[in-house]
């Protein structure tokens, strides 16, 4: 296949196989001057132009081709001798470990053989507790194995049983063995991703890198599948129903290691600490899919605007016999006579709610990729769950943005009673204020320390310290009360506050407080995760790990939101209490 670009020609054997890698590379890169050369700024294009533009993309499709061909012969042999190397080393390792073992038995004299059959328990969360005769800690770089004791206790969480990342996690490419649109985990992700980055095509770039040009390849990994069931994604002509169903409330569900002796080496570990940061603590709406760019929706007036304009009329029977028609509501009124009037209904105005976009970005270094992806893994473990927090909190100040403000009176005492007095009220006003059923539950949300904050007043009060206080029966008041409590970390956190600073809880705590279905979160239901390769980033060894986005919106179509804020103190203190009289008149208590 020849090309020619003036008195240069470039000429491919009929086997690419027969050139050497430096060869192809310099094909490759004289290759694509002469396209560059050839196309210029794109707007001088002759017949003959495009022709040999054609000619070197042939050119340099085919040596792109060679070059990914054998990059992945490569990776498959490096992956192959890995296997190997994993399995001989393995081998080795179990020697050495079955001898220690037999060498702590004969110390220990059988010391281990009392916890052999005992049944699995239970904690208190219900996660189930088993007794593992011994384990096996093995590091993905060092490939170190240590006998863990016999009586180690090993906490599985009974929630792992359920659900996998596999529900929902699904490869975007064939990759590493697998396919696209195959359910995957975090290590399956691992292997695509090395195995991406061994087929990398270096020569490509670093002929871009000597043009001066930038070069750039984005290179979709994996994606989560949103669950969102079919009747929760809104169309166009089924909104109202997507929007009642989402909104439903019926659809809820009513350890070390021990060394013996001093003469060898530390062993070095290199995994990270897993780190104590989970996704409790998220704001929970009610979900529904978005096909489109956002939702718009008529603006429900409230039952007050109801009862105040919709007035109706009266009159008796005297204003009959004199044909007048007076409103009873305004005496006087100079319309004293006419018809009866009638009330129009007025157009709805309309909101709207738009998508809005929010990902995360992390870079890797490749060659740390290969010593130690250990400590990448880890960061987008403990990064994915930071990320959901951020959002959490984006999502919970747009509740506040959009509720009525509301400060409970100050100046009084304690945490519990203010806190149980503005639920009480504010639960009653707003059913009063749209005459709801009195089974209407309300949804409020408050952040996690003030179950800690509640049990604290209880326990120092004097003469009736409560110190078995559990959140079971605090949520039961707030339930008394006509309200479904959820509790979030990421709204008046405590983190906030030093260390050496943080001895009291705050002196005030906002709620917020909406009928159920109020609030709904919009979403795409697709979470994209991507593999980046750039040429500026690889020159310096770097890759984008991880580059994720997602749309959401939040929308209030209907009933009224509040933010509540009390006054708290959690030290335990009543009000005085008020003396009665035998004639029942209540006089100020004595000092």
């Amino acid at each position: 296949m020849p090309t020619n670009k003036g008195d240069d020609q470039i000429v491919l054997p009929d086997d690419l196989s027969t050139l050497s890698d430096d060869e192809l590379g310099t094909l490759h890169a004289q290759a694509s001057e002469q396209f560059d050369a050839a196309y210029g700024d794109g707007t001088q294009i002759s017949d003959d132009t495009l022709a040999g533009l054609n000619g070197l993309a042939g050119v340099i499709r085919s040596l792109a081709a060679e070059v990914a061909n054998r990059e992945t012969a490569a990776t498959g042999r490096r992956t192959d001798a890995a296997a190997l190397a994993d399995e001989v080393r393995a081998m080795s390792a179990q020697t050495a470990t079955d001898e220690a073992d037999q060498a702590e038995d004969e110390a220990d004299g059988g010391a281990d053989e009392d916890t052999e059959g005992e049944d699995d328990q239970t904690d208190d969360n219900g996660n189930v507790i088993v007794s593992e005769d011994a384990a096996e800690v093995v590091t993905a770089a060092a490939r170190t194995q240590a006998r863990v004791p016999r009586n180690r206790k090993v906490v599985k969480p009974a929630a792992l049983a359920d659900k996998t990342m596999r529900d929902v996690a699904y490869a975007t490419t064939d990759l590493a063995g697998f396919s696209a649109n195959q359910a995957v985990d975090w290590s399956d992700a691992g292997k695509m991703l090395d195995k991406r980055l061994a087929g990398f095509n270096l020569s490509a770039y670093a002929a871009a890198a000597a043009r001066g040009q930038h070069m750039r390849e984005q290179f979709s990994l994996m994606a989560f599948k949103r669950p969102i069931p079919k009747d929760l994604v809104v169309t166009g002509e089924n909104a109202e129903e997507v929007m009642s169903r989402a909104t439903d409330m019926s659809r809820l569900p009513g350890g070390s290691l021990t060394a013996a002796g001093w003469c060898a080496p530390s062993e070095v570990l290199y995994d990270l600490c897993s780190g104590l940061a989970s996704r409790d603590g998220l704001l929970s709406l009610p979900e529904i899919g978005i096909n489109r760019g956002g939702i718009r929706w008529p603006v429900t007036p409230s039952f007050a605007d109801v009862y105040t304009d919709l007035t109706g009329f009266h009159f008796t029977e005297a204003d009959a016999e004199a044909g007048n028609y007076t409103p009873g509501a305004n005496p006087g009124d100079p319309n004293v006579a006419g018809p009866k009037p009638c009330f129009e209904v007025p157009c709805p105005t309309w909101d709207e709610a738009r998508l809005e976009g929010d990902g995360l970005c992390i870079t890797g270094d490749i060659i740390q990729q290969r010593g130690y992806p250990e400590a990448l893994a880890w960061w987008l473990q403990q990064g994915l769950i930071a990320h959901d927090h951020r959002m959490s909190a984006k999502d919970i100040s747009k509740l506040v943005a959009g509720s009525t403000a509301i400060t409970m009176t100050t100046g009084t005492v304690g945490t519990t009673a203010p806190l149980l007095a503005a639920i009480e009220l504010e639960s009653e006003h707003i059913r009063y204020s749209s005459r709801a059923s009195r089974g209407t539950v309300l949804e409020a949300v408050f952040p996690y320390w003030i179950h800690a904050a509640i049990r604290q007043d209880l326990s120092v009060r004097l003469g009736l310290a409560l110190f078995d206080v559990t959140d079971a029966q605090i949520d039961a008041w707030f339930r008394l009360r006509g309200i479904a409590p959820q509790y979030v970390y990421d709204w008046q956190a405590l983190d906030g506050t030093a260390d050496t600073a943080f001895k009291t809880w705050p002196t005030t705590v906002q709620f917020l407080i909406y009928p159920a279905g109020t609030w709904v979160r919009g979403v795409d239901d697709i979470i994209t995760m991507d593999n980046v390769y750039d040429s500026t980033q690889l020159g310096m060894n770097k890759y984008t790990a991880l580059f994720t986005e997602e749309a959401s919106l939040i929308a209030q179509r209907c009933y009224d939101s509040r933010v509540v804020t009390v006054p708290v103190w959690s030290d335990g203190s009543t009000h005085a209490g008020v003396l009665l009289e035998n004639n029942l008149v209540p006089t100020p208590a004595g000092p």
